[in-house]
């Protein structure tokens, strides 16, 4: 491994790209880097165009993001207990589960069901 990247074509190499620091907190937010930190970041464009179950709107994605494993968890165990009551109910009214955001289709080439974003 490498921490930086050098242009070596010219008789002067030239820094291209170098590692940054590690944070004091680096473990806690599992060692990535400030660039992977902000992939998931939204602007107020991005958020109009992505459908509202997009994982990043979700509070436990957000607090692992974060760091916050308790609130994470949290979260998580919040969410799985909804989904569970929502199935049990449909299940329970006889009620088929259809996606509002996503249509099933064939797909001729892999001869699979598939869901697209509609």
């Amino acid at each position: 491994f490498n921490p930086d990247v050098k242009d070596f074509d010219h008789e002067n190499s030239a820094l291209l790209w170098e590692i940054e620091p590690k944070r004091e907190d680096w473990e806690r937010i599992y060692y990535f880097s400030k660039f992977a930190l902000q992939l998931n970041n939204l602007t107020p464009e991005l958020k109009k165009k992505i459908a509202p179950t997009d994982c990043r709107f979700r509070p436990d994605q957000r607090a692992l993001e974060n760091g916050d494993l308790t609130v994470a968890n949290s979260e998580k165990h919040r969410l799985e207990e909804k989904q569970r009551d929502s199935r049990k109910k449909r299940t329970e009214e006889g009620i088929e589960w259809v996606p509002n955001y996503f249509e099933k289709y064939h797909d001729e080439y892999t001869d699979l069901d598939e869901y697209r974003y509609c």
